[in-house]
């Protein structure tokens, strides 16, 4: 089916009398990075990276796990700044370390003041278990640091026997000491926090020889998504979800020990805070939370997800003291339906104090793609944040599962996860890079929600246009002139932007069109200025 070109050349007369007012929108990828705004990396057949960081000199490293199923190994790959790999780490920006028969995953990094690399994960020695809670440091060219535990690795069982294990998320403190999140798991799901010295021991000054079982009340065992933070003082404070005394549903939980491991107990209370995001016709939800951090001023944020009838996003807000801020959303709390399914994984505070939140959801069956949602510092959806404060990207056909978020030079938003490829084989490493408070000249017409974008515009050199999501099926561009003369096309478009260079066209002003074969909404329309 064709565009009318009469028609198109209409509404661009329409775009010129009315001067429409350039799109500028946060939440626009980032041209700099990699293609479009988007990395992938194939490493082995199966490739997730679980957490990034970020060093003072620009570059990102992205840890997870990479091999076939039931012989993982832990993996590190090291990015430029433009998303390129970093060839001066590991082998060609990438390292691996097996720690033997089994499956090494790393869940969590942490970058020490001198620049070595910790990494925090799990070992499951056999399929039926045990698991240990695994650690292991790299210098900053990737490789490890022998001078660490037993050659750079670090194995612990809380039990010194076959109990399931696994380190999910860890801090390192100011005094380089490693406080680490995991699990415990045996009759019940039991969290562990564990701190170590700098040479990788157990610090027998915390908790039990080391180790603090932080049960308070009954622990839900059907999500893995938790977190911790410091506050000033380095106490220690962990999200996570649990359920009430005499409860059968899930609550967002919040627990809070001292440096030395001991419970806080002037916080919440007896030291926990329990929060039910939903209620409805006197039934509550079940609610998981997964990240925690601190705004300007001190107050807690949790961000997580309901899994009921619809799944969503879910956050809440709490004093200093664990008290629920009901300033904060509708009475302290807010979530954001999303689709049948939906799962948080991270959070990261801007520093005017929005809120951005990441995960992954289902808007088409077997198929999962990263979602970020941004909210006012009061817990409103953000309207200047992608379409009503959401960003899709689908990677590919297939689930594409977010991970982590992070804040770059308070400019920039770095998601990774893992891009699964057609029918799930084959994952691969995945990067997506957002812009935000970042200006951009141009006019636009939205078909069905659907944010597009052309930057820069006016262009000398060329320009791009940025997509939503990564396009797959059959789609086409074409670009008019003044008179309404077809001047380019472009069919088949794949990919999450497409580059137009100013020698396809020459100097003066177009008409832009773009469609999706697939709809029958109206083609996106954008007026065009090359010098």
């Amino acid at each position: 089916m064709k565009i009318n070109r009469l028609n198109c050349f209409a509404v661009f007369l329409h775009f010129v009398a009315f001067q429409f007012a350039g799109f500028s929108q946060d939440g626009t990828l980032d041209p700099t990075f990699g293609t479009g705004g988007i990395v992938l990396t194939d490493i082995g057949l199966i490739d997730e990276a679980m957490a990034a960081t970020h060093q003072p000199d620009g570059k990102i490293i992205a840890a997870g796990f990479t091999g076939n199923i039931g012989t993982y190994s832990f993996l590190l790959t090291r990015y430029n700044e433009d998303g390129s790999l970093d060839g001066t780490f590991g082998d060609a920006g990438i390292t691996t370390t097996s720690l033997g028969a089994g499956e090494a995953s790393c869940n969590a990094i942490q970058l020490q003041a001198d620049g070595k690399i910790l990494v925090i994960g799990t070992y499951l020695v056999a399929e039926e278990g045990p698991a240990n809670i695994a650690l292991a440091r790299y210098n900053t060219d990737g490789t490890l640091d022998l001078s660490y535990g037993t050659d750079g690795i670090v194995i612990t069982n809380s039990e010194d026997s076959e109990v399931f294990d696994g380190g999910m998320r860890g801090k390192v403190q100011a005094d380089g000491k490693l406080v680490v999140l995991g699990f415990k798991y045996e009759d019940i799901l039991e969290f562990l926090l564990l701190r170590y010295n700098t040479d990788g021991t157990l610090d027998n000054t915390f908790g039990d020889e080391g180790i603090v079982t932080p049960i308070i009340g009954d622990y839900s065992d059907e999500s893995e998504e938790l977190n911790l933070i410091f506050d000033t003082d380095e106490n220690i404070l962990i999200a996570s979800s649990a359920f009430g005394s005499g409860e059968s549903h899930t609550n967002f939980s919040i627990v809070k020990y001292d440096t030395d491991g001991a419970l806080d107990l002037t916080f919440g209370t007896d030291g926990q805070v329990l929060t039910n995001i939903k209620t409805t016709d006197g039934v509550s939800s079940n609610d998981y939370g997964a990240d925690i951090a601190f705004q300007s001023d001190g107050k807690i944020v949790v961000a997580g997800m309901i899994y009921d009838d619809e799944g969503a996003f879910a956050l809440a807000r709490y004093s200093a003291a664990g008290v629920l801020d009901e300033s904060f959303g509708t009475d302290g709390v807010m979530y954001t339906e999303m689709s049948a399914w939906a799962e948080c994984t991270g959070m990261s505070i801007q520093a005017n104090d929005k809120i951005i939140i990441t995960g992954h959801a289902s808007f088409e069956e077997y198929n999962e793609d990263f979602v970020l949602v941004r909210y006012t510092a009061n817990g409103d959806l953000d309207p200047t944040f992608g379409t009503d404060g959401m960003v899709v990207a689908g990677l590919s056909p297939s689930a594409d599962y977010a991970n982590d978020i992070m804040i770059i030079d308070n400019e920039k938003i770095l998601v990774v996860g893992t891009e699964a490829g057609e029918f799930g084989l084959d994952t691969r490493v995945g990067l997506v890079r957002y812009l935000f408070d970042y200006e951009l000249s141009t006019d636009e017409y939205a078909a069905d929600e659907q944010k597009i974008s052309v930057y820069p515009n006016p262009f000398n050199t060329f320009t791009r246009v940025y997509f939503d999501r990564v396009l797959t099926g059959d789609n086409y561009m074409v670009i008019y002139d003044l008179l309404g003369q077809e001047v380019y096309r472009t069919e088949n478009i794949a990919g999450a932007s497409v580059q137009i260079n100013k020698e396809q066209l020459g100097s003066g002003v177009y008409l832009l069109t773009f469609k999706e074969n697939s709809k029958n909404e109206e083609a996106f329309v954008s007026k065009l200025i090359v010098e």
